[in-house]
């Protein structure tokens, strides 16, 4: 099978100085203010919002203060929600300014009452932010299980990813409340802060460095930050400015070669740890962070919400292949806005990067035994469905993904399938296959075909470039 290694990063102390001043400089939430976004004193709901799924809304006005409420707490109207099954209350488009990125958090005010508190233990809602297209959205869960008023407080870099194209804080459309089971509560002066930072809703180095080293100073985290690169590791012995000039490169590569428009606004980030056990730990602690859940990778690199990571293995050095396969994840989902799902697409231009900086011996025998034994690959409307591929077909990814760069035929067309999932929020060929290529799955599986021989040789012998 063919082997595919997986993530991430790495440093050197002669960056440390450079690390300390981007720390003072990046992200450092500085004289935030908080700005009203509805405070429901005006009649007239309907104007700026609108109700999905079984549910009532109504503005009316406050219940009574109680004692443990801060007395900052809400007064007047406020709005009335009242969920059956699920439904949720949102904004209408253009209500709300749609960069966000110097807005660190935003509050609300909830209230449940008694009956409702003993009638109901809890009741999750979803605080969401969308674009316009509702499929790209950030969202965070909230459990509410309170009784009386209580303010909840999300830092939007804490907000995950909707399942759709990775969205944008640049980009908000409108804001929404969507609530997952039956509830009635009631929700007032929703607020955001605005602060002097332009980066206030991505993680900091110093936010980065808590998660994943919580343990360690931080002058035994290594960091090297580039335009479109973000490195860290407290492994001491890898070369992190070598690692940084070969990623910088592939960086170069991929989007030359995927003709993407725009650097990513967010830098492609690689966490590389000493140890495995350490490597293990993070993700399930980000997730945490995130208000989810994640159990600890089985693989040697893994990436969440655009961070990959891996760890140290001093036989193979700082040029590990996991390293560069992980963070093509993160570039394709900083640059590409697809994110990493195990998919052929994502799990296909990861392994055809990995295997261009780290030819793999084998490999050409691997696929051609592949492509001439059909138990040994995936039918192609199977694997390219957008769903999780095995690791044993990563192969198959790879060489697909390689016909579509290279072949003459289908080179000119890639923007266009990228451009075409960004729109879906999905992998799936088959959705677009025919208005990308003009030509259906059963044809391109016959071209892969003949690719995998031409290009790999029926000796096992790599072709020709």
């Amino acid at each position: 099978m063919f082997i595919s290694t997986r993530r991430l990063v790495c440093c050197t102390r002669l960056a440390l100085a450079a690390t300390l001043l981007c720390l003072l400089c990046a992200n450092s939430h500085l004289a935030a203010e908080e700005h009203v976004l509805f405070d429901f004193e005006q009649a007239g709901l309907g104007k700026d919002w609108t109700a999905q799924g079984k549910i009532e809304v109504a503005r009316q006005p406050l219940p009574p203060l109680d004692d443990a409420t801060p007395k900052n707490g809400p007064t007047g109207s406020g709005v009335l929600i009242r969920v059956g099954r699920a439904g949720g209350l949102y904004s209408k488009a253009g209500r709300i300014a749609a960069d966000w990125r110097s807005r660190p958090r935003i509050r609300l005010w909830v209230y449940r009452s008694p009956s409702e508190a003993d009638a109901r233990r809890q009741s999750t809602m979803e605080l969401q932010l969308l674009e316009d297209d509702p499929r790209a959205r950030f969202w965070r869960k909230v459990v509410l299980y309170h009784r009386g008023w209580k303010q909840i407080d999300v830092p939007l870099r804490e907000m995950r990813w909707g399942p759709g194209r990775v969205p944008r804080y640049d980009r908000i459309d409108k804001i929404g409340f969507w609530f997952r089971n039956p509830a009635e509560v009631v929700i007032d002066h929703v607020s955001f802060e605005q602060s002097d930072s332009p980066a206030a809703t991505q993680f900091s180095l110093n936010d980065l460095r808590a998660v994943a080293f919580p343990d360690l100073p931080a002058d035994k985290v290594f960091t090297t930050r580039r335009p479109s690169i973000l490195l860290m590791t407290n492994e001491q012995n890898l070369d992190l400015q070598k690692l940084a000039d070969h990623l910088e490169a592939v960086g170069q590569t991929i989007q030359k070669d995927l003709e993407l428009k725009n650097q990513p606004e967010i830098p492609p980030t690689l966490i590389l740890f000493s140890t495995r056990s350490q490597y293990e730990q993070f993700s399930p602690r980000f997730a945490k962070l995130l208000n989810s859940i994640v159990e600890r990778p089985r693989s040697q690199g893994f990436t969440l919400h655009g961070i990959s990571t891996s760890y140290w293995e001093p036989k193979i050095g700082s040029l590990r292949p996991v390293y560069t396969h992980e963070f093509v994840h993160s570039y394709l989902a900083h640059a590409a806005l697809i994110q990493n799902q195990g998919g052929w697409f994502q799990e296909g231009l990861a392994s055809y990067y990995q295997v261009r900086s780290h030819p793999q011996a084998d490999l050409a025998k691997i696929i051609l035994d592949g492509v001439d034994n059909p138990q040994h690959h995936l039918p192609l409307d199977q694997l390219t469905n957008g769903r999780r591929i095995p690791t044993n077909r990563y192969w198959q990814a790879l060489t697909f993904v390689e016909m579509l760069l290279t072949r003459p035929e289908y080179r000119p067309k890639f923007p266009h399938l990228i451009a075409a999932f960004q729109k879906t929020g999905s992998t799936n060929l088959q959705a677009v296959s025919e208005e990308v290529y003009g030509e259906p799955i059963s044809q391109l599986y016959k071209k892969w075909q003949e690719h995998c021989r031409e290009r790999y040789g029926k000796d096992g012998t790599t072709a020709a470039e």
